[in-house]
């Protein structure tokens, strides 16, 4: 079991396709499942759906502060003749912090990439390309895990580019803080007996 701790000065966790007002972006509580698995994957250098095993993941604490940044809201390809990109609204969470668990096949190529020790393109964030990630390592603390539930939206399956705008989606909510994430924490392979 690899178990490590992740935080970033701010994180945007939008809902693809669901804007809801044209001048505000909505952000969800926690990253989305999709955007854990994803995060994971370019830990490792990896293509996106790589990832094999299981994983469960919560939030440390409530994030420091909730705010809004003014920026140009993306629009799809197939849009921008009869639409320019607009600026909008959208809701931040600053100063936030995760624990991730996982169990399987990718635990040892995931310690390798926590290491520096494989490849990466980029600049590692969790979520938006602008949510930077500036604190990762093994590290074990109390969170409050995410669980199937009916409190708030998190995308399963995400969206591949402009060209399918609906991910699928599940209903979640968080454990009271404790060290070890619930049976009904883990997503990807097999549940635990």
């Amino acid at each position: 079991m690899l178990r490590f701790h992740v935080a970033c000065e701010r994180g945007h966790y939008g809902f693809p396709g669901r804007n809801g007002s044209f001048s505000q972006r909505a952000t969800a509580p926690v990253p989305h499942v999709s955007t854990v698995r994803g995060f994971m994957e370019s830990i490792c250098g990896d293509e996106l759906g790589t990832f094999q095993g299981r994983y469960a993941y919560g939030r440390v604490h409530l994030p420091k502060m909730m705010g809004r940044i003014f920026r140009k809201d993306s629009v799809p390809p197939r849009q921008k003749k009869e639409q320019a990109s607009r600026p909008c609204y959208w809701n931040v969470l600053f100063g936030v912090a995760y624990q991730v668990i996982v169990e399987g096949v990718y635990e040892d190529r995931l310690r390798l990439g926590l290491k520096g020790e494989l490849s990466r393109y980029g600049i590692l964030s969790l979520g938006t390309s602008d949510d930077v990630v500036w604190l990762l390592r093994e590290y074990a603390r109390e969170a409050q895990w995410v669980v199937p539930g009916q409190a708030f939206p998190l995308v399963v399956e995400p969206q591949r580019g402009y060209t399918n705008l609906r991910p699928k989606y599940g209903y979640f909510d968080l454990t009271p803080h404790q060290l070890e994430p619930p049976s009904n924490a883990w997503v990807g392979g097999p549940q635990p007996v």
